[in-house]
């Protein structure tokens, strides 16, 4: 394999790992769709790219804002734990459940 297959398996087995529930170890990812409706003390919404509209929690709001293709999980998971002020480990497993739901609804990919 090439450094750029090895990429790639470990991209794949990451997300094999997110769907079920593990921790995706730094993986990067992209967010599909669109913010549609984000309005003080409103519902979120979320549209993925089929036009499928989705209310979304505050939490995943803020996961599915930071995947931005160069953002780690890791670097999500550090970031909500200062703002929530949780452990690591925990806002590691949040940060997982996040991204498996947006994952479920087709509002995250992998980058390629």
């Amino acid at each position: 394999l090439t450094d750029q297959d090895k990429s790639l398996v470990s991209c794949n087995d990451g997300l094999y790992l997110a769907n079920e529930g593990f921790h995706l170890g730094g993986n990067m990812l992209t967010k599909v769709g669109k913010l549609k409706t984000a309005e003080e003390n409103g519902p979120i919404i979320l549209e993925n790219a089929e036009g499928k509209n989705y209310e979304v929690n505050s939490v995943i709001a803020f996961v599915w804002g930071k995947l931005d293709g160069s953002t780690t999980d890791d670097t999500i998971s550090e970031e909500l734990s200062n703002i929530a002020q949780i452990e690591n480990k925990e806002a590691q497993n949040v940060v997982s459940e996040a991204i498996k739901a947006l994952q479920d609804v087709e509002l995250v990919q992998a980058q390629a």
